[in-house]
């Protein structure tokens, strides 16, 4: 078991928390399927759950893609961050450490962090982020360590697919709430740009992994004081 951040926009996080996506789509590791995707055809998962392509010209030929996420890894969710605070009060350990995170998107969470390596590092992030203001400024979810995630995912199922075959219930899984065809092109439409079929589209023929999740319980030590 591995775990693993996966970057979400504002809008995918919230659906994240409101329940709606349940699933993700993602091309990490499938750039060179995807540079001519009608040139091959997926075959079949190898015993060791890789990914299988056979060359339509010569099917004796072809790619093998092990999957950046398995069943059962965790995911926890980057997003955009600050710490508001570091050194409040911690009765757990009677120390003063305790770590005050906001996201951007709503919500925030207390973190007791179990060694002072944590700590540290979020003085760091705290010292760089100060702005102008009383309150520092966002970081972007890239820079988002493990520690810092509100938001963990374990993963159910991973499946080979392609675009244009996504059904309806499988966009709604995306977190899309409005969706449609229009009579002479297909298209899909959602509120978000940043992820792979949550966004407006032309449909193409590429493959992607879908990832399957479901939410798994927080890392220890840390205390949620809401998400809205």
């Amino acid at each position: 078991m591995k775990e693993i951040g996966i970057i979400f926009n504002g809008e995918m996080v919230n659906a994240i928390l409101g329940g709606r996506k349940t699933q993700t789509s993602r091309m990490n590791g499938l750039e060179k399927i995807n540079h001519d995707p009608d040139k091959v055809d997926f075959y079949a998962y190898s015993p060791r759950n890789e990914a299988i392509f056979k060359l339509k010209s010569n099917p004796c030929l072809g790619y093998i893609i092990k999957p950046r996420w398995l069943v059962g890894d965790r995911i926890y969710v980057r997003e955009t961050w600050r710490i508001n605070s570091v050194g409040c009060y911690c009765e757990k350990h009677d120390a003063n450490h305790l770590i005050d995170i906001e996201y951007a998107d709503g919500g925030d969470l207390l973190i007791c962090p179990e060694n002072e390596k944590v700590t540290e590092q979020a003085k760091q992030y705290y010292q760089k982020s100060r702005g102008k203001g009383i309150l520092g400024n966002y970081c972007p979810s890239i820079h988002m360590p493990k520690w810092a995630a509100r938001t963990w995912l374990e993963v159910e199922e991973v499946r080979i697919e392609r675009l244009q075959d996504i059904s309806e219930a499988d966009a709604q899984s995306e977190g899309i709430q409005g969706f449609y065809t229009d009579d002479t092109e297909d298209y899909y439409y959602a509120p978000s740009r940043n992820s792979v079929t949550a966004q407006m589209i032309q449909l193409k023929p590429f493959y992607v992994f879908g990832i399957q999740f479901i939410k798994s319980a927080a890392k220890a030590g840390t205390l949620t004081r809401g998400y809205g």
